[in-house]
């Protein structure tokens, strides 16, 4: 319901995120296999350079499971991957995921 999202420590934990998400497109930004990094505020979006920009790229499948293998349920569409964690997930998940992204940008 509307209460849960005006409490004190939802609003905290949305800066929380919001800020994490900022680190994190500040240091990734200008990798070479990203062709863009977008954020509004605790959803970021991180494209991959791939031929053409589809919904149907197949590097969809590769990515899907390469994150599955990891505990990691993100369902990106075609080359574009979206984190829009729930606003209870803790620094340390985050953190995890953040590195995890950056290990499969080292790989694919």
């Amino acid at each position: 319901s509307f209460d849960l999202l005006v409490k004190p420590e939802t609003l905290e934990n949305i800066k929380r995120i919001e800020q994490k998400h900022q680190e994190f497109k500040s240091e990734i930004q200008d990798h070479p296999k990203l062709k863009d990094v977008r954020q509004k505020g605790t959803i970021i979006a991180l494209e991959w350079a791939t031929e053409g920009t589809s919904y149907f790229n197949s590097i969809r499948d590769t990515l899907y499971n390469f994150f599955l293998e990891r505990n990691i349920i993100l369902r990106p569409l075609g080359n574009i991957v979206y984190i829009m964690p729930p606003y209870c997930i803790s620094n340390e998940d985050l953190d995890y995921i953040y590195q995890q992204i950056k290990e499969a940008l080292d790989q694919f």
